[in-house]
């Protein structure tokens, strides 16, 4: 049986992505239930190891959904020489224990090419993926339902 969880990946330093989260949160926990959906950035307990802490949950996620934004490409690839980077470290943890990927497109940003992404994480061919678009704004609810029916096909 797949694990039903739907881990959130996103750049922590980018306002609209933060925005886009708090939504989807809430959509997804309606759909799947709150205790199937985890956003690290806001339940990490302070002081907690963080690798670990995603280790631990992305091995009972059936999805990791990467929220993608204008800028995420080029803030992964000056973050890469940080041992510490978030987003980083989420995607490497779910290349490792095999969690499909599920990007979503804030902004009108572009789905970054390979040639973007740092070398450690060409194996996840996140390129590669059909990634939907998703918008803040008046129509950000048919975004959401629309990705959260393609999602249900993923987790359960």
């Amino acid at each position: 049986m797949q694990d039903q969880g739907i881990f959130i990946s996103y750049r922590h330093t980018d306002a609209r992505a933060q925005q886009a989260v708090t939504y989807l949160r809430e959509h997804l926990a309606l759909a799947f239930g709150a205790d199937n959906v985890f956003v690290p950035g806001n339940e990490a307990p302070y002081g907690a190891n963080f690798r670990e802490i995603v280790h631990r949950h992305m091995q009972y996620a059936g999805v990791c959904v990467v929220i993608i934004g204008p800028q995420w490409a080029q803030d992964l690839k000056a973050h890469v020489a940080k041992p510490d980077d978030i987003v980083r470290n989420e995607l490497e943890v779910a290349g490792e224990l095999g969690v499909p990927l599920f990007p979503l497109l804030l902004d009108k940003a572009a789905a970054p090419t390979q040639e973007q992404l740092p070398k450690a994480l060409h194996a996840l061919r996140l390129p590669e993926i059909s990634a939907p678009p998703l918008r803040l704004g008046p129509d950000q609810g048919q975004d959401y339902d629309a990705f959260i029916d393609d999602l249900r096909n993923l987790v359960t």
